[in-house]
Formats: structure tokens, sequence, C-alpha cells
């Protein structure tokens, strides 16, 4: 089978299953722990179908270590809560009654769609997998991806421990936070750089595009999820927040 359709596949079998569950437990949220297996699903497609190289397997290896990380991390944090206050508000917004088969293609399809443009680094690396040679590019792409995967999993982690001690409104402002309010993301968008500069490095003819999907990441988590979103709700100490926001800035650290 062509490795693009059973990538695609893999991303479909995912999400349907997952929607699945989701009508019978009445809670789409699972859909935020399970999103990073696709990343898993299409990498092992393609490697399935192509020739070994180091660069695909380094990049095979990193991304699923970063998938199975963030599936861990959102699953040890989501575990017992409610439905997330989001889809909450589309399950009341179109009708408890129809958004049992309407989340299929509002939440779980339109999420498989952009996990397909986030997979642009993946989908890249295997266009070209007769090259053998290691460049700059790829101990520049490793480098990025190190980096990031471990600020994000510190800053996870700084998070986690926080809330487990902290009062329900009281804001983290230390460790990685004091230089951005989201480090998590800040790692979260490096790391994918990373992994994009690794597809890059075997100069194939479309290996600009792996950028866009680490492009599309990063403007997705600046401008569309997580800050947004999150800050809407850290509003709740307005006056220490407000504070926060104006001498922090949001993902890029501040760092002197």
């Amino acid at each position: 089978m062509n490795a693009v359709i059973l990538a695609a596949l893999s991303v479909w079998t995912i999400m349907t299953l997952t929607w699945i569950v989701s009508v019978f437990k009445k809670d789409v949220s699972i859909v935020d722990t399970i999103y990073s297996l696709n990343f898993i699903g299409i990498a092992a497609a393609y490697q399935s179908q192509a020739e070994y190289t180091l660069t695909t397997t380094l990049l095979s290896l990193s991304v699923t270590l970063w998938a199975l990380r963030l599936m861990l991390h959102l699953g040890y944090k989501n575990w017992g809560q409610p439905e997330d206050h989001r889809y909450q508000r589309f399950r009341k917004n179109y009708g408890a009654e129809r958004y049992w088969w309407f989340s299929y293609l509002q939440v779980f399809m339109l999420q498989g769609l952009f996990v397909w443009i986030f997979a642009l680094p993946i989908h890249v690396a295997y266009l070209n997998t007769q090259t053998t040679l290691i460049t700059p590019l790829f101990y520049l792409g490793a480098a990025l991806f190190t980096f990031g995967f471990l600020y994000e999993s510190i800053a996870d982690y700084q998070l986690v421990r926080f809330k487990n001690k902290a009062p329900e409104k009281a804001l983290l402002t230390s460790g990685l936070w004091k230089y951005s309010r989201h480090p998590n993301h800040f790692g979260e968008i490096v790391l994918w750089y990373g992994i994009a500069t690794l597809s890059a490095s075997q100069f194939n003819p479309y290996a600009v595009l792996a950028y866009i999907g680490a492009i599309a990441i990063m403007f997705t988590l600046h401008y569309i999820s997580g800050p947004v979103q999150q800050e809407s709700r850290m509003e709740k100490n307005k006056d220490k927040f407000n504070d926060y926001r104006n001498n922090t800035p949001r993902i890029v650290p501040k760092i002197f």
C-alpha cells in the first residue's frame, strides 16, 4: 500500500476509534490526550514502507518520544476531570442530541486535518530516503529537539507540581514560568523546529515544506489554542495576573 495512504488511514482510524469511545463516555476531551498518537501512526506508516536511514530513524524516535510524553502528561492531567469547558460549550451550543455525531466532523476530523498539516516534517523526511549524508543541519535539528523537549518537560513538571500543592487560584511565576507565561509552548515550538530541521537536513526538493508544519504549530499555539484559552481562566486572579502579563512575555522567554 502507498505510504501516504497508509499514513492517512492511520490518522482516520485513530480519530474514528477515539470518537466512538467519546460518544459512549460523553466526553470529547479524550481527543486531547490521544491527539499525539497520530504522529506515531504517521511516522510508523512511512517507516514501514521506506529504507531505514539515520535521519528518518532519529526523526521517528524523536516523534515517538515527544508523543508518548505528551500523551502521558495530558492523561495524568485530565484523569478524573469533567469534559473540558470548550467541548461543554460546543455541546450546549449545537445541542446535545446531535453533538454526538457533529463532534466527529467538528472536532475529530478537523483535528485530523490539522495533524496532517503539522506532520509535514514527517511527510517530507520520507520523500527522499536515498541519501545517508549527515549534514550540519542534522546535528542542529537534534540539538533543537533535545533542548525543546527538555524545556517543555521541565515546564510541565513544574506546573503539575505547583498545582498539586497550591490553592486553586494561585499563579505560577517561578522556575521557567518566571521567564515566559507559557514556557511549555515555547519548548513545543522549538522541538518541532528541531524535527523540521532534521527532516530538511536531507536536502530533498521539498525540504522547505517541513518548516510549514512547524510554523503552523507555532501559529496555532500562539493565536488559536493554548495561551488564548488558558489566560482567560488565569484572569480569575486578576490583579496578580495583570502584573504577571505586563512583565512577562507570552511564549518566548525574557532572559535578560
